[in-house]
């Protein structure tokens, strides 16, 4: 605190030199201060921005809740209906095997594949407007440049959550879906990711 001190005891007390002397004690922040801030909140949770007249920096909690989501999926996971885009019945690939995993863990998993009429043991459907009840999770299997051609019946699907897997990328679709209130993750296993969160 500089300047209070200094004026402790003093009968009359001159108006501007109390407010310099206040204005010191609230805009001077001590060192030891600003390292326990610091300490307490992660460099992600932290902004710095100069303190415009005493030439300081202060640090300032901000709110990061999409940052925060986009990196904590576990929420996710609390959603139980899985449409699988490009399941397989072939038990090598990624479009089997990771689905099966989640069925394992309590999923339940609707596979879309016009070629198939059963996978994993449930019925297959040709697209995901055959679907007659609403699912959760759209989870794609297909080439980042089809993604696209699905945006209609994901949109008309109304899924919470729009997943591509790892190794799909489709940007265009991620914009749209998210005007739809769709959230979207990209290149992503479902599998790690809920090994990740959970454990194998």
């Amino acid at each position: 605190m500089i300047g209070f001190p200094i004026f402790v005891g003093v009968k009359h007390f001159n108006l501007r030199v109390i407010s310099v002397s206040l204005y010191l004690c609230i805009s001077v922040v001590p060192p030891w201060l600003l390292i326990l801030l610091k300490s307490h909140y992660s460099d992600h949770q932290i902004n710095t921005y100069p303190h415009n007249r005493a030439g300081l920096k202060t640090f300032i909690k901000v709110d990061r809740n999409p940052q925060s989501m986009k990196a904590d999926l576990s929420w996710i996971y609390s959603l139980k209906t899985i449409a699988v885009v490009g399941a397989s019945r072939d038990e090598r690939k990624p479009s089997h095997y990771v689905p099966k995993y989640l069925e394992d863990r309590g999923y339940t998993i609707i596979p879309v594949n016009p070629s198939a009429s059963e996978i994993l043991g449930e019925k297959s459907y040709k697209s995901l407007k055959d679907i007659p009840f609403p699912v959760d999770i759209v989870l794609m299997f297909r080439p980042s440049q089809e993604i696209g051609d699905f945006l209609p019946d994901i949109i008309k699907s109304s899924p919470k959550v729009l997943w591509m897997q790892l190794g799909i990328v489709n940007h265009e679709v991620k914009a749209e879906a998210e005007k739809h209130d769709i959230y979207v993750v990209m290149d992503r296993c479902m599998m790690v990711e809920h090994k990740k969160i959970f454990g194998g």
